[in-house]
């Protein structure tokens, strides 16, 4: 393994690991996912009580940009047999970065002119944690997601809050090429994703039994640091799991296990289906099962 400018690692040798996939294009699909998401994700937010659990579609999010992303990293290897690590790190900052700050910038000015009026509810100084947390990617540590169980009145003044998810995918970004780096080079690409599934299931058990994340208790703690498994970084962890296995699957076993792969997926989006809607009011009334979003 060299480097030669900084700015790429070579990976070379007859010990590095090769991915078996074909490779990934533009997979449609993938695109209406995102597209029938974010109006899931909108509607979630809008019409809260009647579709509570529709605003866990961001899960599918984070499965899907952990599969991507994993799995883009494991082509590139196998294509050029170098990981640019500049160039990733730039493609990333160029999709988040100019969104992140016009939104943010646009707030600012909100704030301004609110505090100019005398309005309390869009006061600068308010705004200005949330901008700070939110230009510098530790949304997700000061003001995370179910915040509103630990700090209710905290939460009730936040301005960004969904910016947490792009929080959490920064710090995935800032990790991920290095450790898919480090696992190519190593062979523990099966490894890797053995413990992505152990991490996941434990994540899921963990919440399960309510332990939303570490020194839960302790009230002096950063707020993610209590709230982390509410964070969803489980889900990530399974899209990296899944890109792993797929790194073995090759385009024959692909064909040979289409049938079966196809009933297998149709079955996950039925279940999917069903818990996204296991806390929708809509659902209650029509006198099916209703399960709290954050049980009290």
């Amino acid at each position: 393994m060299t480097a030669s400018d900084g700015s790429s690692i070579e990976l070379d040798g007859p010990g590095v690991f090769q991915s078996k996939a074909p490779k990934l294009g533009l997979v449609t699909a993938f695109d209406g996912m995102r597209g029938v998401g974010v109006m899931m994700v909108l509607l979630g937010h809008s019409l809260f009580r009647l579709v509570e659990s529709w605003v866990t579609i961001v899960d599918a999010f984070f499965v899907l940009s952990g599969f991507l992303i994993t799995t883009l990293l494991l082509q590139e290897v196998r294509s050029t047999g170098t990981i640019k690590l500049k160039k990733f790190y730039q493609r990333r900052a160029i999709r988040l970065f100019p969104s992140v700050w016009l939104f943010v910038g646009v707030w600012l000015v909100l704030g301004l002119i609110g505090t100019a009026a005398g309005i309390e509810a869009i006061s600068l100084r308010g705004i200005t944690e949330d901008a700070a947390a939110a230009v510098f990617y530790v949304y997700h540590l000061f003001f995370p997601n179910g915040l509103s169980v630990i700090e209710p009145a905290v939460q009730e003044n936040r301005y960004m809050w969904h910016l947490w998810t792009l929080s959490v995918e920064e710090w995935f970004y800032a990790v991920i090429a290095g450790t898919v780096l480090i696992c190519v080079k190593k062979r523990w690409i099966i490894q890797l994703g053995v413990l992505m599934v152990l991490a996941f299931t434990a994540i899921g058990v963990a919440r399960w039994f309510a332990f939303t994340g570490f020194f839960q208790d302790d009230q002096s703690m950063v707020a993610g640091v209590r709230l982390a498994f509410l964070q969803r970084p489980d889900a990530l962890m399974l899209g990296v799991a899944l890109a792993c296995a797929n790194a073995y699957l090759t385009e024959e076993t692909a064909q040979r296990w289409r049938s079966r792969l196809i009933v297998v997926i149709n079955l996950g989006v039925v279940l999917w289906f069903v818990m996204l809607n296991l806390s929708s009011g809509w659902v209650e009334k029509l006198g099916g099962p209703y399960l709290e979003y954050l049980p009290s």
